[in-house]
Order: C-alpha cells, then structure tokens, then sequence
C-alpha cells in the first residue's frame, strides 16, 4: 500500500498592517487683546491684531498625523490648546499655520520618522512649504466689571454681592444688565476722592449696570494732616500732577498743559499713536478705547495710554 505524501499546508496570508496618514507640521502663535475683535479684522496682514512675531509662539512644530482606522488615537494626532486669561482679556486670537512635512517615514506603517525621534524639533529638511494659514478668534468675558483705583492714598472697593472684592479681586463677570452695588471704603490716613468711568460723583456707594465690559475707576487721596491752632486769613493753593505711563509709541498730550493743576481743573489726555502702533485704549484713572479722556484735578492721577 503505497502513502501519498501530505499537501504542504498554503502559505499564511501577509497581514495587513493598518497605514497612517500623511504627516504634517502645526505651528501655533496667541496673542490676548483688551477688546473684542471682529470678523473682518483677522487677516494675515494685520499684526495689530493676528499674532506673528516669535514672541508669541504658543506651540511650535508639533507633528500631526491621522492614526491607521480603528486605532485609538495616538500621540500624533490631536492637539489642543488651553491657557489661563488675564482679568482684562476680552479677546483671544491664535494664528495657525500648517507646513509639509517632508522627512522620513517608516517603510512599513508610514507613521513619521523625525530625525530628533520625537517630533518636537524639525530639522531643516524635515519642513516644506506653508500649505495654509488660519485666522482664529474668541470673544470672552464680555459682560464683566473692573475695578481700578488710583490716586496718592489707599482703600477697598467691594460689591454688595460679594464677587468685587478690591482689595485684589477687582474684575468678576456678570449677566448682561446686572445692577452691582459697589462701596468705595479708605484705609486709615485716607480719603476717598470720587468715581471716575461707569461712576461719577464722591458718594461712597455706586450702583452701575455691567453691560459689556464696564470699568470703574476709584480715587483715594492721602489725607492732610490737620493744622494745629486756628489763626488765620491766609489760604493755601492745592495743586495736583498727571502721571503718565505708555505701552508701545504713540504720545499723549494734556489740553491745558500743564506740570500740575490747581483743585478743579478740567483736563483732558489726547492720545495720538504713531504709524504702525494702533491704539488699544487707557488705563489706570482713565478707560475705554476713546482717544481723549477727562480729568478733575481732585487728587493726583496716574494714567496708562496702551499703543499696540
């Protein structure tokens, strides 16, 4: 009886190994603006308000790249941004710009194989050509309330709903039309002034609505040492200064202009930005994004004119 020899058995069938995608290099710049932006203002060409100097890198060179179908999403692939905004931030523009990359890949997955070996550093001939740019924004904090106070003395300004305690918390947001009740209160050897912005007057107490972005400045004024023993028939002059402080060009004049001022005295700050440096808007005892602002000269002033 004759065996027939045994049928080799077929041979296996290659696996097939899942590819990924092509690969490309994501670079990201942000920028915080004091004011809400527009649509129309987030061109490529407008550094005044899209980010693109190196000093505002947000993330630079990370590697992205679509996962094989059916894996779960790997280091490659997604890539989120988070930060923590400064009080007066009420805009948050990220310029994102996506470049070729155009290194190696592994032969037998396609996944990048970047010469540093962790995608972090781009050689030189691991970046190709800019393949787009996009202009992105978001509008935040846009009904809030800021506290601002000035002057040569000392003081607290508090809401009645507790959530303004200046002191140190002097921004908190609000629902659009939310009546805050704000009490201006000084420290000992202190007075305080008046209200300058959404408040007006010297009462202690102020009641203003938060529509938008709404600043209240607070004066406080060192108080004068009482004279001692009455005498009198003379009168004594009392004049105050402006201090002035700038971020980027731009100058600031004062209509009447003046090394100091005599109690009362109507003043009003010009600003005027020079070419190329927008301007953004004021701070300490003067706010908003006019270009003028008027004073009375109650107490001495410091004021911040901010050019972009």
């Amino acid at each position: 009886m004759v065996i027939p020899p045994p049928v080799p058995a077929p041979p296996p069938v290659p696996a097939v190994i899942p590819q990924y995608g092509d690969a490309s290099w994501l670079r990201i710049f942000v920028t915080e603006l004091p004011r809400e932006v527009n649509l129309d203002e987030l061109v490529a060409d407008n550094p005044a308000v899209v980010p693109m100097d190196a000093a505002q890198i947000e993330s630079a060179w990370d590697l992205i790249q679509a996962d094989p179908p059916g894996t779960p999403p790997g280091k490659h692939s997604q890539k989120r941004a988070g930060r923590n905004l400064n009080a007066t931030t009420r805009s948050v523009v990220r310029r994102i710009e996506t470049w070729e990359f155009i290194g190696n890949y592994d032969p037998i997955n396609h996944m990048a194989a970047c010469a540093d070996l962790t995608c972090t550093t781009p050689a030189l001939d691991e970046v190709g050509l800019l393949v787009s740019t996009q202009m992105v924004a978001v509008n935040v904090q846009a009904d809030s309330l800021t506290v601002t106070k000035s002057g040569t003395g000392s003081g607290n300004v508090d809401s009645a709903d507790k959530r303004i305690a200046c002191g140190n918390k002097c921004v908190a947001p609000y629902d659009a039309g939310t009546i805050v009740t704000l009490t201006a209160k000084a420290n000992s050897g202190s007075v305080f002034s008046g209200w300058t912005g959404a408040c007006a007057g010297t009462a202690s107490t102020c009641a203003v609505a938060a529509n938008g972005h709404t600043d209240v400045g607070a004066t406080f004024t060192v108080q004068a040492p009482s004279g001692g023993g009455g005498g009198g028939g003379g009168t004594t002059s009392t004049t105050y200064k402006i201090s002035i402080s700038k971020n980027g060009k731009g100058t600031v004049a004062s209509a009447p202009a003046a090394a100091s001022y005599a109690a009362g005295t109507v003043v009003t700050l010009t600003a005027t930005p020079d070419p190329g440096s927008p301007w953004v808007g004021w701070g300490g005892a003067c706010s908003g994004t006019a270009t003028t602002c008027t004073l009375t000269m109650n107490t001495n002033y410091s004021v911040t004119a901010n050019f972009r």
